[in-house]
């Protein structure tokens, strides 16, 4: 029987093996991706899905500069797009959720984008188109901060046997994208 064993891995400035199932690595380092990588599965079964909250990390809109930018890209689209690249690379391919905040528009409203968690989602969407045989499922958060309701809202979608590859979550509220004929 095997049991769920979940990893956390945190963006340091060094690779680091805090304890078993916690690991710290440099943000959008290669190298620090490949030793995390070999030392999860030479003692873990194999790796159902993976959830990247890097970007909930990042600058809000009204306090980004360009040096934060710069940093927060890495942390964000350029570690979701190493590790996409580092799980091909070995012929991995478990389900990757790529959450974000603000990165999405509902409705009319776009007061509250991020332009630092954008791309994030771009990335997602390369990744279903460049490589079909990955689930890549992107989930935006709404602005600001975080509701009881949203976390809770996000814990019922990451546990979801629903397909949608592209969810907004607002509070309580679910948001998918619906082609419509006009």
């Amino acid at each position: 029987e095997i049991s769920e064993i979940p990893i956390s891995v945190s963006p340091g400035e060094t690779y680091q093996c805090l304890n078993p199932q916690h690991f710290q690595i440099r943000p959008g380092e290669a190298e620090d991706l490949q030793q995390l990588l070999d030392a999860v599965s030479d003692r873990h079964p194999p790796c159902r899905g993976i959830i990247h909250l890097w970007s909930l990390d990042i600058t809000p809109t009204e306090e980004t500069t360009l040096a934060s930018l710069e940093s927060d890209q890495k942390r964000g689209c350029i570690s979701a797009a190493e590790l996409v690249k580092a799980l091909v690379g070995r012929s991995l391919s478990p389900h990757l959720v790529l959450v974000t905040q603000g990165a999405e528009a509902i409705g009319t409203s776009v007061e509250s984008l991020s332009a630092a968690q954008s791309p994030v989602w771009a990335v997602g969407r390369v990744v279903q188109n460049e490589y079909q045989y990955f689930q890549c499922t992107k989930i935006d958060l709404g602005g600001g901060a975080i509701a009881t309701e949203e976390i809770t809202s996000l814990f019922n979608e990451l546990w979801s046997d629903d397909r949608e590859d592209e969810v907004a979550l607002r509070g309580i509220k679910r948001y998918v994208r619906r082609a419509v004929r006009v």
